[in-house]
This record gives C-alpha cells, structure tokens and sequence, in this order.
C-alpha cells in the first residue's frame, strides 16, 4: 500500500512539475511600474510571447504588468498618464513626462 501511495505521489509532483515548465510570467521591471522600463513575458504551450512598455505620446505610457492565475498566466496592460505623478515640494516642481518606455522626472527648482 505505501509503495502504491509514493509511485502516486512521484506521477503528481511529476505533473506539476510539467506544468511549471511550460506556465510562467515575468516583468523585468518588477510588475506594475511606469518609472521603469521593461518587458513582461509569458509562456504559451512553449511559446515566449513578450511586451514592451512604451510611450503612446509625451504625456502616456503603456504599462505592461504580470497577470498571474490559478488557470493561466499572462501580460495585461494599462495605460498611465504620466504627469498624473506631477507635484511640487520645497520650491521645487517635480513633472513627469513619457520618454524611453517610462514616465521620466524633470526637476526645476526657485531659490
């Protein structure tokens, strides 16, 4: 009877083993993050597919993030509006515009 419950118990690790090979998803940039630049890439019956986060125009970002679940694991997106993060502090003006596949931060201070 234990022989017959270890073989089970090998065949399911097994089997989830094989599953864990071929569903994954990744993001450079560590997930949802429009101050960096990445790629989020995921697996499809052995297949890379791959997205880039990139500029719409000076002021939106297309933000590509990890959706991980328990049927499947894929790139969603969205889209961020970079001078959204805009703010002042201490005399200084902080904006944010979308440049190089991330909102990048100008800062212009007045004595």
């Amino acid at each position: 009877m234990k022989k017959t419950h270890r073989s089970a118990l090998f065949l399911a690790a097994g089997l989830l083993a094989a599953v864990l090979v071929y569903a994954w998803v990744v993001d450079t940039d560590g997930g949802d993050n429009p101050f960096v630049k990445g790629t989020c890439t995921y697996n499809n019956n052995g297949t890379n597919i791959s997205f880039t986060d990139t500029c719409v125009n000076a002021s939106f970002l297309r933000e590509y993030f990890p959706i991980d679940t328990n049927t499947s694991d894929s790139c969603g997106s969205r889209l961020v509006y970079c001078p959204g993060y805009n703010y002042n502090a201490n005399n200084c003006s902080h904006t944010y515009t979308c440049g190089q596949g991330r909102c990048k931060e100008s800062v212009s201070c007045k004595e």
